[in-house]
């Protein structure tokens, strides 16, 4: 398989997982309270029971963990063996209004201003550890 293919193959593979991981770490606001106290095992046993028809999926998906500092903001699922971290960061909820002033700073150029990318860093460094 010559280099261009096989990069493409790893590409195609990155953004399946991606999809995934975006998919399962994404709860409605309103009902993100609920996963509050426990979402570790939520997304544990979510990543575990994620059907697809695609077997290889399926088999990458096997080697991935959830994070223990994971919540439903921010989750990092860990691949030991391969040593690669996905981290899914909760999108913008357009009812609640501390997400719309977040991407109002990062437009803006300053999104230090914001706890939530403070807040995000910190977990950064709690996964790398």
């Amino acid at each position: 398989m010559d280099d261009e293919r096989r990069l493409q193959k790893v590409a195609e593979k990155e953004e399946a997982l991606a999809y995934v991981f975006s998919q399962l770490s994404y709860a409605p606001r309103d009902q993100a309270t609920k996963y509050h106290n426990d979402s570790y095992s939520a997304l544990s046993g979510e990543l575990r029971g994620y059907a697809t028809p695609n077997p290889h999926l399926k088999a990458e998906l096997a080697r991935f963990s959830v994070a223990p500092v994971s919540n439903r903001d921010f989750a990092a699922f860990v691949n030991h063996e391969e040593k690669t971290v996905f981290i899914a960061v909760r999108g913008t909820d357009f009812t609640f209004a501390p997400d719309l002033a977040t991407d109002a700073f990062i437009v803006l150029g300053i999104p230090e201003a914001m706890p939530r990318v403070s807040a995000l860093e910190n977990f950064v460094q709690q996964v790398n550890q």
